[in-house]
């Protein structure tokens, strides 16, 4: 016992003598007390790096190891089983906190994409439906007030106001005549009749 961690040490102190010896009754209650959730696994196996002083072998063994205990632990039993827990897997790794935590008791069970993808489209049509009207953007038919010149702000002195429909604008327009030397100059004269 001395060669075990603290925490196993506990665990088998508060055991009966008869129970400590037997092997099958240890093995239960330590598995029991050190079972990881498949959360844990899918984690260890996410985010699994080989150690510096490890081996390739030995990086390929625990995600081997950390893989088929996700898998176990999930119920995964056959190829379409895993396609639809890595396609909910990747659904959740897409969703907001806000999503996850209202999920939160079961978030880590939903191993259907398809079981997925139906709750996440209720929350989403629940949370619009209670949404404020005023939260939305919207035209109003009330008149803006009239344009401030900016510079009128800095000096004091308001800008006189530039009507210009009303005001004839005189064009000149050059054409050239038979003698390319000689330009006409013809004016014409806009809005004629204000």
């Amino acid at each position: 016992m001395g060669y075990l961690p603290a925490d196993i040490v506990q665990v088998l102190a508060r055991e009966p003598e008869e129970q400590a010896e037997n092997y099958e009754h240890i093995k239960k209650l330590l598995l029991k007390r050190f079972n990881l959730s498949p959360e844990v696994f899918r984690q260890k196996f996410a985010h699994h790096q080989r150690k510096a002083e490890g081996t390739w072998r030995d990086f390929l063994f625990e995600a081997q190891h950390y893989l088929e205990e996700w898998l176990k632990r999930m119920e995964v039993d056959d190829f379409e089983a895993l396609k639809n827990l890595m396609i909910a897997d990747q659904m959740k790794k897409r969703v907001s906190e806000e999503v996850q935590e209202h999920f939160a008791d079961e978030w880590t069970m939903i191993k259907s994409s398809s079981l997925l993808a139906d709750m996440l489209d209720n929350y989403e049509m629940v949370r619009k439906r209670k949404k404020k009207p005023f939260e939305k953007w919207y035209r109003t038919e009330k008149p803006h007030p009239p344009m401030i010149n900016k510079q009128s702000n800095k000096t004091g002195k308001l800008t006189p106001e530039k009507n210009i429909a009303k005001k004839k604008i005189h064009v000149a327009d050059y054409h050239i005549c038979s003698n390319d030397a000689e330009l006409s100059n013809v004016s014409n004269v806009m809005n004629p009749g204000i």
